[in-house]
């Protein structure tokens, strides 16, 4: 028997029920190829130690909704009034935890102008708060973001060594301001940072062949603003030029109005015959 801790979190998403547990996030749906037989099932692995940490005496506190293929859930860390929203992706079966700010609730509204938001009640203050994926900015702030790659090593053996000239990261629909850092494990001195930058890309700002002028006469019919545009992908790399055991990436953003994605990242360089460390030694 499993119970449920919260009915303000109890949430319908497409032929299942997703309720919150003491232990935590439960489905309840039928059983595959099986008529009338339901099943429950726990789909908080990947955050099983995080959902453990909430404060056990505000799990009744918990709400919950559905949208956008996304479960979002609003619990409490610290006791008290919720303080954290995390999200379940139903699709790809992915956890995004967490948001540094809690709700009291979730629901969904239609304006004048039949426009759909998705609309959030906070904890304090005396205005609605809408969640958007268009929006790039958080209150005129900052969406943070991060990214830290694995800690990868260069071979099968734990003691290989690479000479690493350079590494290359690779951006989608980059706008804004984005940092790339590159960590190492280096023979004498340990992991450290080894090499940032900063790479800034404004909207360029091109005119629309179909629409603009193109003399004195109109090659078409109107007259177009300027269209603004981001180039599909950037490539961008740092020097590291460093014999290294292993290596690391972190990516990631702190000002207004960022926007990017991460399609790849390389380390370029050869491998080396190196001796063990003398700090590796007994």
């Amino acid at each position: 028997y499993i119970g449920c801790t919260s009915h303000g979190a109890i949430v319908k998403a497409g032929d299942k029920v997703f309720f919150p547990n003491i232990n935590g996030i439960f489905d309840l749906g039928n059983k595959e190829q099986m008529y009338n037989i339901l099943v429950s099932a726990e789909v908080s692995q990947a955050i099983r130690p995080d959902y453990r940490n909430f404060n056990e005496d505000s799990l009744g506190g918990m709400v919950g909704h559905y949208y956008d293929a996304k479960l979002f859930f609003s619990a409490s860390v610290g006791g008290g009034e919720n303080d954290v929203v995390y999200i379940y992706d139903v699709e790809r079966k992915n956890w995004n935890y967490f948001w540094d700010f809690g709700v009291k609730d979730f629901f969904e509204a239609t304006d004048a102008g039949i426009r759909h938001h998705f609309l959030a009640v906070p904890t304090s203050g005396n205005r609605l708060v809408e969640i958007n994926d268009k929006f790039t900015r958080d209150f005129g702030g900052a969406f943070r973001t991060s990214y830290v790659s694995g800690l990868f090593s260069f071979d099968k053996r734990m003691d290989g060594f690479a000479k690493v000239y350079q590494g290359l990261v690779e951006f989608g629909d980059l706008k804004g301001n984005v940092n790339f850092e590159i960590f190492g494990i280096e023979k004498n001195r340990g992991f450290r940072s080894l090499v940032s930058r900063e790479y800034i890309k404004e909207a360029n700002a091109t005119i629309d062949f179909a629409n603009a002028l193109w003399s004195d006469f109109a090659w078409s019919e109107g007259q177009a603003l300027p269209i603004f545009y981001t180039e599909a992908t950037i490539k961008k790399r740092l020097r590291v030029n460093k014999r290294l055991n292993r290596i690391q990436f972190k990516i990631s953003s702190v000002k207004a109005g960022t926007e990017y994605s991460i399609l790849g990242v390389q380390a370029n360089g050869r491998g080396i015959a190196m001796n063990p460390p003398n700090i590796w030694r007994d």
